[in-house]
């Protein structure tokens, strides 16, 4: 279940603080993983949503252990892959552009 908007913004603005600097802002590649993490909940909810559906309506381990095969097979996890690669890439580009002592 995702978390209530103000809640979400009160922990996306945690996850954005520089615990080292206060206040401070952070750099792009703190900025990338911040974006990362707004999508995070939705990609993974249609992940999670069958398994939790599958516990709840289990009345054994064996029940669930049924269910969770049966559902683990119609899984996608296209849009996951999509959000990782996409963070990968840029981080990535981030961390070639910004090496020390690269020419400028």
């Amino acid at each position: 279940k995702p978390a209530p908007p103000a809640k979400k913004a009160q922990l996306n603005a945690q996850l954005r603080a520089d615990p080292a600097n206060p206040g401070q802002p952070l750099d792009a590649l703190d900025d990338l993983s911040a974006a990362m993490l707004d999508d995070w909940q939705e990609v993974m909810g249609d992940l999670v949503q069958p398994v939790q559906a599958a516990l709840a309506s289990a009345t054994s381990l064996a029940e669930f252990r049924d269910g969770l095969a049966a559902v683990l097979g119609g899984l996608e996890p296209k849009k996951l892959a999509e959000l990782l690669a996409r963070g990968q890439f840029g981080a990535r580009v981030w961390g070639q552009l910004n090496q020390p002592g690269r020419p400028g």
